[in-house]
């Protein structure tokens, strides 16, 4: 037949038939017979819309395509759910359902995690749906849901980290009591450690006393101010272990005012170079002198705070709030995007939040264990919590 196909054969021909050119009535008839028992195969359920001819759809898109011919979903198409749940219940792992609606195939999810899986483009494991247009319905992603908005905003609103210097960097070393005995010893006083601190828990509820006797509240303020302070604190102290010598409490004040007395602790160095490789900013917010900066310089700590802010140049000291201001002023951000981290709740935690920062404490000797914001007991600790503030 020219131009046209070739006329298909068959051994039983039906009504309008000759055996060689079948008309369209018969071929008709052919085709819904091999549909109906397609469809009786598949889904029983439908077999009698079948028999009455209806070759739309059965989802009733009135397509007029057979919904087997469709390569992703449709009537009789079992998909197998790797993610999301989409419309048409894909479900995840090995377990099957039917797909409804036509055009509900499973569509690629579009979340930030889609893709991440074992094989490019393999939605996440997790609880999306999307409707027929694509557009996310219900919960937010299982497996995922809130960690990447978790992670990515701690990138995004934590970008400086400021730093207590004293117990939280930094310390004497030996401790205040060793170091307080040795040079005792060393001029001939024999005094131990234990009897310093004895002496030290003895005076601790008596410093506000001190301060009122010496006019000194704040004793970083200046180095008069620090002189006069520690001179007298340390004088106390010798009265209280039955020491009379005034060399000494020079002695003790030139001691415990250089950096050759003080030593980071072993945490600090890791801490600081891990926080700067992740793009972190640091800060330094302290009550001390104005040597703190000299210090830094030989604990290798040199020019890696700014700003460094510190009472004995601001003349003002924790737990004034304004020292927390001058510090997130000079650092250009808004507060909730720094957190301080020192070793004291009333001089470091509750001013720092009280200006708008986050903060967290430093406890490493577990002193608090019931405080109600982040508390940690190594600076190995800070990266993972502050990507959880």
């Amino acid at each position: 037949m020219a131009g046209g196909r070739k006329p298909v054969r068959t051994r039983h021909p039906g009504p309008g038939h000759d055996g060689d050119s079948p008309e369209p009535a018969g071929r008709d008839r052919l085709q819904r017979s091999l549909q109906a028992r397609r469809t009786e195969r598949d889904h029983p359920s439908e077999d009698r819309r079948a028999d009455r001819g209806d070759l739309r759809n059965v989802a009733g898109d009135g397509r007029g395509r057979h919904p087997r011919r469709r390569p992703d979903s449709g009537h009789g198409f079992r998909a197998v759910g790797r993610g999301h749940h989409h419309r048409g219940r894909i479900r995840r792992g090995p377990q099957t359902a039917p797909v409804g609606h036509p055009g509900d195939a499973p569509r690629r999810c579009r979340c930030a995690h889609a893709g991440a899986g074992p094989s490019r483009g393999a939605p996440c494991e997790g609880g999306h749906r999307r409707d027929q247009r694509g557009r996310r319905r219900g919960p937010g992603c299982g497996r995922h849901q809130g960690v990447g908005r978790t992670l990515s905003s701690a990138r995004r609103v934590i970008e400086l980290v400021f730093f207590d210097a004293g117990d939280t960097l930094l310390r004497p070393h030996p401790s205040f009591e060793e170091l307080f005995a040795s040079v005792c010893s060393a001029r001939g006083h024999e005094i131990t450690p234990a009897d310093v601190t004895a002496v030290r828990e003895r005076m601790a509820p008596h410093l506000v006393d001190i301060a009122e006797a010496t006019g000194v509240d704040n004793p970083s303020l200046s180095a008069e101010a620090s002189l006069t302070f520690w001179s007298f604190l340390y004088r106390r102290f010798l009265e209280e272990l039955r020491v009379d010598d005034e060399g000494l409490v020079k002695e003790l004040f030139s001691v415990f005012s250089s950096s050759a007395s003080y030593k980071l602790y072993p945490d600090v160095l890791p801490a600081v170079e891990d926080l700067r490789a992740s793009g972190y900013r640091l800060g330094l917010i302290s009550n001390f002198e104005t040597w703190l900066e000299d210090m830094l310089v030989e604990l290798e700590l040199g020019g890696v705070f700014e700003p460094v802010v510190i009472s004995g140049r601001e003349g003002i000291e924790k737990p004034d709030p304004a020292l927390y201001r001058i510090a997130v002023e000079r650092s250009g951000i808004d507060p909730s995007r720094g957190v301080h981290v020192g070793d004291s709740p009333k001089m470091d935690v509750e001013p720092a939040l009280e200006v708008g920062l986050n903060a967290v404490l430093l406890d490493r000797l577990d002193r608090y264990p019931d405080v109600a914001y982040p508390r940690i007991a190594s600076l190995s600790e800070l990266i993972p919590t502050i990507g959880r503030l």
